[in-house]
């Protein structure tokens, strides 16, 4: 508190009276000299002195006190959290001990130390922390072999259990580099000072390590998974560094050389052979060592490796491609797509038009189209007159698309992506049309529209609901003019997009895209929507640039219109390689199917109460409609390392704050990679849903992916909390000066200042002094 809020006046009453004799003595006092012949300066310093003398008196009169408040001696707790994990053995470039070693010196009882100042006024509780806050009656059991750092965790857990009792502080002792930093963005929670002491100093410590690890998936054909390695090295700059990709049975699958340096980086593209989950390691090792030997000269070994996992879809996505006719598109995707195994493309082809009622049916009796005359006699496998002829391919049902494009979402949201080719808008009834835009912005799938003599404009999509999820306007009729000779090119956003380059250089692709052979059919339109995205345009004959690729978000899912109406030709040219057409329709049909939601999802994210080794499993079941599924029976499970014999089951609780979700809490307690398979059945007890979700464990990474003391992170700890950061040698004064500051439980203490004889003393003198000058210069 400042000085004054810390003066209070027992007479407030005298305050009119004191101001009113304060006043008239100034004002005679400036009377007075105002009529003498003194220098200025002289007369001021009397005014002067007789002002302080009155003021003093006066001040006297309305009965002062001093109020002082200090905490109350053993009524409020101090919390000393010490750092137990396995970062605390390292040893800093110069030092003779560990940060350990000088922790455990520091925390080691001493007569008349800073431990003893604090038990004077407060009650000491001790505690340490390592992958969860720990009790102890002293730190004699510190070990620093706990495999993680749940500082802010613990600190914040610190708070949760003196909730209610007076908690004066917490005096922290770490090097700051917590494994559960990600959730300091949860907040602290209501804790009072806190006061870190860092250990460890910023050194040279001689050593390489893996920092973080990012998968991901690609629809670049050549690479579907990347493996990103943030490496950190500190005193390697003389010597090369290998980092090694191997796989679960520990084969060596790819080696990089990194250059050293603080920031590194190198990068593993891996196509996994099995589905599901995989494994792999990767190692950091030095140039010319030989595999599986030791890195010699570093300050611990605990970080040059890390497994990491990688998921591939077990079942396939399944496309549904409806096309007008028969055409060469759809040879080529299917000839595309038979070489890929996680996609199914399953095909509906109308071979024949609904024909006139009033035409001639042939033989009496006969209702199905003469068509399929002298073919099986199943009235099923016939069209009748009225009816589009449409083939199913690919089906995996003798009852899928039985009936033609589906009529209900439970059918149709079974599709992961929809392709139209071809066929106009009277091909859908008004419900199926809108069915398409619901799979697109409700289920979230995959939709395009290929080029053709009856799609867009030419298909009289407009004003539909198909329309309002295309990624352009179409085109009035009698609005386009004639194109021909079209030159195929890449925008700006199909160079930034994997899936729209066929080549890993620019170079490459602008040697491929001069190849491309001229197309000739275009579906023209109006313009872009806004939000949508230009991939690929053409430029015709008369060099007007027209798009020819065009996508946007749509709802939870996308939509894509391939205006070209030929892509077949590509296929055909003689510059162009056999397998760019087909790899183009594959990585196009990748993004389609790309991030679209199943009906049972299962993720796992780190839980911010472990430490960060912690995983919570979050499990979201949907209806065919893909609204969530409120009632439903989850199993879930947790194999270590994929082994079914080690299988552990776990207990599903209904998430509080999402329908259809149900999470569990899975902590390991060894390194490795952990497959957690969730089996989802609905309250008839049909399986909906058998999902796998995989996440590696790696405490030791973790725990010394950073060997500098975190600074910054206990800074930022002091300063939300109102703290500070200490020094060692400054314990003991700390502990001297924390009774005076703000604590839960304080004592109040009051000393009258004007019953203190100095106060009068120094009124009399200023006084005295003021009637010797006026007496020295002859003044009554």
């Amino acid at each position: 508190m400042s000085w004054a809020e810390s003066i209070v006046f027992l007479s407030r009453d005298w305050f009119p009276v004191a101001a009113c004799v304060a006043v008239l003595v100034i004002l005679v006092s400036l009377w007075g000299y105002s009529r003498s012949r003194l220098a200025m300066r002289l007369k001021l310093t009397g005014v002067v002195l007789k002002t302080l003398g009155v003021l003093l008196l006066c001040f006297c009169l309305l009965e002062p006190q001093w109020v002082d408040k200090k905490a109350k001696p053993g009524a409020n707790f101090v919390a000393v959290l010490a750092d137990n994990s396995q970062g605390m053995e390292i040893r800093d470039a110069g030092s003779a001990k560990s940060r350990a070693e000088e922790l455990t010196a520091i925390l080691k009882p001493q007569p008349g130390d800073w431990q003893e100042a604090l038990d004077e006024n407060f009650q000491v509780r001790r505690y340490s922390f390592d992958t969860r806050l720990r009790t102890t009656g002293d730190f004699d059991s510190l070990d620093f072999k706990g495999r993680a750092s749940a500082l802010v965790g613990s600190t914040r857990n610190l708070g949760q259990r003196f909730n209610g009792r007076p908690l004066a502080g917490i005096l922290l002792f770490s090097d700051g580099n917590a494994t559960d930093i990600e959730s300091l963005d949860d907040g602290l929670g209501q804790l009072p000072p806190v006061y870190p002491v860092v250990m460890g100093k910023r050194s040279s410590i001689k050593d390489i390590s893996i920092a973080s690890v990012q998968v991901t998936s690609s629809t670049f054909e050549d690479a579907p998974v990347t493996i990103h390695c943030h490496l950190s090295s500190t005193g390697f700059s003389a010597e090369k560094i290998v980092a090694r990709l191997l796989d679960a049975e520990g084969n060596v699958l790819d080696t990089q050389h990194p250059a050293p340096g603080q920031a590194m980086k190198v990068k593993f593209e891996v196509k996994p052979e099995s589905l599901g989950v995989s494994f792999y390691t990767i190692e950091l090792g030095q140039a010319g060592q030989p595999e599986g030997g030791e890195i010699e000269k570093e300050a611990t070994l605990a970080n040059n490796r890390r497994i990491v996992a990688v998921e591939r879809r077990k079942e396939p996505f399944r496309v549904l491609y409806v096309a007008g006719r028969p055409n060469w598109e759809y040879k080529f995707l299917k000839r595309a797509l038979d070489d890929d195994p996680q996609v199914d493309l399953i095909g509906l082809i109308r071979i024949a038009k609904r024909e006139p009622k009033f035409v001639f049916k042939g033989r009496d009796g006969e209702s199905g189209n003469p068509l399929f005359r002298g073919f099986r006699g199943d009235e099923e496998e016939q069209g009748n007159y009225d009816k589009p002829i449409l083939k199913r391919l690919n089906v995996k049902s003798e009852d899928e698309l039985k009936d033609g494009f589906p009529k209900n979402a439970g059918d149709l949201f079974g599709y992961h992506a929809i392709i139209l080719d071809d066929l106009e808008s009277e091909f859908f009834m008004p419900h199926q049309r809108e069915l398409i835009r619901r799979a697109v912005s409700e289920r979230g799938a995959g939709f395009m529209m290929l080029g053709g003599q009856e799609s867009f404009t030419q298909g009289n999509y407009e004003n539909t609901p198909i329309a309002e999820l295309l990624p352009v306007y179409l085109q009035r009729r009698g609005d386009v003019s004639p194109v021909d000779n079209l030159e195929f090119g890449l925008e700006r956003d199909g160079w930034l997009s994997q899936w729209v380059r066929l080549r890993k250089t620019e170079a490459d692709e602008k040697d491929r895209l001069e190849d491309m052979p001229k197309f000739r059919v275009l579906n023209q339109v109006d313009r872009i929507k806004p939000g949508a995205s230009v991939m690929a345009s053409v430029i015709g004959d008369g060099n007007k640039r027209l798009p020819a690729l065009v996508v946007q978000r749509y709802g939870h899912g996308k939509s894509g219109a391939l205006l070209i109406g030929d892509m077949w030709r590509w296929q055909m040219a003689g510059k162009s390689k056999d397998d760019d057409l087909p790899r183009a329709w594959r990585q196009i049909v990748r993004w389609l199917v790309t991030d679209v939601r199943s009906r049972v999802e299962l993720t796992t994210k780190p839980d911010s109460g472990a430490a960060g080794q912690g995983r919570k499993l979050v499990v979201k079941a949907r209806t065919e409609e893909f609204k969530p599924l409120g009632f439903a029976n989850v199993e879930l499970s947790v194999l270590p390392n994929g082994d079914e014999s080690q299988a552990v089951d776990l207990s599903v609780d209904p998430a509080g704050t999402e329908t259809g979700a149900f999470e569990s809490l899975y902590i390991p307690r060894e390194e490795g990679g952990y497959v957690a398979r969730a089996v989802v059945r609905d309250e008839n007890g049909k399986t909906i849903g058998d999902v796998e979700a995989g996440w590696a464990s790696n405490p030791a990474a973790d725990e010394f992916s950073s060997l500098q003391p975190n600074i910054a992170l206990m800074k930022d700890i002091a300063t939300r909390t109102g703290g500070r950061v200490l020094d060692a040698s400054e314990l003991k004064e700390w502990a001297q000066e924390l009774p005076s500051k703000q604590s839960p439980v304080m004592d109040t203490f009051q000393t009258p200042l004007w019953h203190l004889p100095w106060m009068f003393a120094v009124a009399l003198l200023l006084l005295v002094t003021e009637w010797w000058l006026r007496r020295r210069h002859w003044l009554p």
